[in-house]
């Protein structure tokens, strides 16, 4: 939506919060767990929470547009918060998240501008 010039509808204020793991990284995790014995579950996340308006800000600003935040009615029984411990994926699998959420962000726009 940025990318066409239109800003999207942010639900509530905008501070609920996810843990965003970049694809390359989940990819990395799930080629792990293929060669891996290990049975059951595995975060695979960054354990940093990144709020939505800071999301639709880092990708306005490295888009280059100057847009103003939208917002919406709160979802009902969203979620608040959300980060996910990987220690358990580092010590069975040897995998950790190699792409910030920054450098996240610069390689999707510059996918979108290409």
């Amino acid at each position: 939506m940025i990318a066409a010039g239109k800003a999207p509808a942010i639900n509530g204020d905008g501070t609920h919060t996810r843990d965003y793991v970049y694809v390359s990284d989940v990819a990395k995790a799930n080629v792990l767990a293929l060669s891996s014995d290990f049975v059951g579950e595995l975060n695979i996340g960054t354990q940093t929470e990144i709020s939505t308006n800071e999301v639709f800000r880092k990708v306005v600003a490295e888009m280059g547009v100057d847009m103003e935040e939208v917002h919406t009615a709160e979802r009902p029984g969203e979620q608040v918060t959300s980060s996910l411990d990987y220690s358990k994926a580092k010590q069975i699998l040897g995998w950790e998240p190699v792409v910030s959420f920054d450098e996240g962000v610069k390689r999707v726009v510059a996918w979108y501008k290409n």
